[in-house]
């Protein structure tokens, strides 16, 4: 996903075909958020999106 490395470069890294590479980066765009859910209390998740105490929807 970073723009400074080559497609090329990546698969000649790592030994894997384009379509492999592309395959994987269409799937992890596609459950991105799946993989790195907020794993905080939901009380400091409010207070950190700028939510006073008891006004964020979770309360």
């Amino acid at each position: 996903m970073q723009r400074d490395t080559t497609q090329e470069e990546v698969c000649k890294k790592f030994g894997i075909v384009s379509s492999v590479l592309h395959r994987w980066r269409k799937e992890f765009q596609a459950n991105a958020q799946s993989c790195f859910h907020d794993k905080r209390d939901p009380k400091q998740k409010a207070q950190s999106q700028g939510d006073e105490p008891g006004e964020s929807p979770d309360d």
